[in-house]
C-alpha cells in the first residue's frame, strides 16, 4: 500500500489516513495521509490520489477516513462521490477537544494492537477471562466495534474477553478476542462459558473487620490477575451472601484487580463510595477502560450507583 504525505502532520500525534477503494471491495485501497485537523482533508487526499494513480471519482466505491471529516468536507465528498459510502474510525471533536481526542484514539489503537502482542503466561493461550469496561469510558464505541461483548449493567458496565496471564517480563499480557475471531453467536457464547470457568478458578474472598465493626470482603485472585470480572459469574451474589449472610451488597471497583464488598447502608459502604468518587487522576489514567465504580448487588440483580468521572486531559 502506497502512502503519500500531503502536509506536515508533526503536530498531530495521530494523522488522518484516508483510504480510497477503486472497484471491488477486495481491491487494495489507495492511501493518503493528511493532517487530522484539516477541514478539507478528503479533498486534499483525493487530489493527490487521483493525480498519482490516474483514476476518476466515478471509479471510487468506498472511502474510509481515520478521522471524521468536517461538515464542508462531507459535503465535498457527497458532491464528488455521489452514493459512495464514507466511513470514519474516530469522531471529529470540537476544535478545542483535539488533545483529548488524540489520547482516546491512542488508547483504542493500543488495545487493538495488544491482540497481536506478546504471548501471555509463557504460551499462546493463557486463561480466557472476562474484562469489565465502563460504557462511559473514552473510546467505548470503538472498543465495541472491535470486540464482541455483553452487558453486565445496561448502558453502565460491559465485558469483553481476553486471554490473560503473566509474561516473562513480569507484566500482565492480554490477547483480546476480536469480532474477526468469531464467526457466529454460538461460538461467542461458548467462549463466554469458558471465560466464566477460568474466572471462577483461583478466586479468593477474604473477610475482615476493623475495631469499629466495619466489615469488608475483598475478592481477588491468587494469581493477582484482574478479578473484577467475577461480577459476571451467575452465582456471584449467592457466593458472597453465603459468607456473612449479607443480602444487599455494596461493591466497589477501585481497580480491576479486586472487588471491595460490604453491606449496603453501612458506614463502610459510604467510605467505599467516597473512595470511588475521589479516585485520583493517575489511577484513572492507568485503567481508563474501567472507571472506579460503585455497584449495588442483590438477588434481583445489580445496578451502577456511582462512578468516577474521567479526568480532564
Amino acid at each position: 500500500m502506497e502512502s503519500i504525505s500531503l502536509v506536515d502532520t508533526s503536530t498531530d500525534p495521530i494523522p488522518n489516513i484516508v483510504l480510497f477503494v477503486a472497484g471491488a471491495a477486495e481491491e487494495e485501497p489507495l492511501e493518503a495521509t493528511v493532517g487530522a485537523r484539516d477541514a478539507d482533508g478528503i479533498r486534499k487526499a483525493w487530489q493527490q490520489v487521483a493525480s498519482e494513480h490516474a483514476i476518476t471519482a466515478g471509479q471510487v466505491t468506498q472511502i474510509h477516513s481515520m478521522w471524521e471529516p468536517s461538515v464542508p468536507d462531507k459535503e465535498y465528498a457527497e458532491r464528488t462521490f455521489p452514493g459512495v459510502e464514507l466511513t470514519a474510525a474516530f469522531p471529529r471533536p470540537a476544535e478545542d477537544g483535539w488533545d483529548e481526542a488524540f489520547v482516546r484514539a491512542q488508547q483504542v489503537m493500543d488495545e487493538a494492537n495488544e491482540a497481536r502482542g506478546e504471548d501471555v503466561d509463557g504460551e499462546p493461550d493463557g486463561a480466557l477471562m472476562p474484562l469489565l469496561r465502563s460504557a462511559s469510558s473514552p473510546g467505548n464505541e470503538q472498543i465495541q466495534e472491535l470486540m464482541p461483548h455483553f452487558f453486565l449493567i445496561p448502558d453502565g458496565i460491559y465485558a469483553t474477553l481476553a486471554r490473560v496471564g503473566w509474561t516473562p517480563h513480569g507484566t500482565i499480557g492480554m490477547l483480546h478476542l476480536l469480532h474477526q475471531n468469531i464467526t457466529e453467536q454460538a461460538e461467542f457464547e461458548a467462549q463466554v462459558a469458558q471465560a466464566m470457568r477460568s474466572m471462577s478458578n483461583g478466586l479468593t474472598a477474604n473477610y475482615g473487620a476493623n475495631d469499629e465493626g466495619d466489615e469488608l470482603i475483598v475478592v481477588s485472585r491468587r494469581d493477582e490477575l484482574p478479578a473484577a470480572g467475577a461480577l459476571c459469574l451467575d452465582g456471584f451474589h449467592e457466593w458472597i451472601s453465603g459468607i456473612r449472610g449479607w443480602q444487599d451488597l455494596t461493591v466497589a471497583i477501585i481497580c480491576p484487580e479486586r472487588l471491595l464488598i460490604t453491606p449496603t447502608g453501612t458506614a463502610q459502604a459510604e467510605m467505599l463510595r467516597r473512595e470511588v468518587m475521589e479516585a485520583d487522576d493517575e489511577h484513572l489514567h492507568n485503567h481508563p477502560e474501567l472507571l472506579p465504580s460503585l455497584l449495588r448487588v442483590t438477588s434481583d440483580g445489580m445496578e451502577l450507583v456511582a462512578e468516577a468521572g474521567y479526568p480532564a486531559l
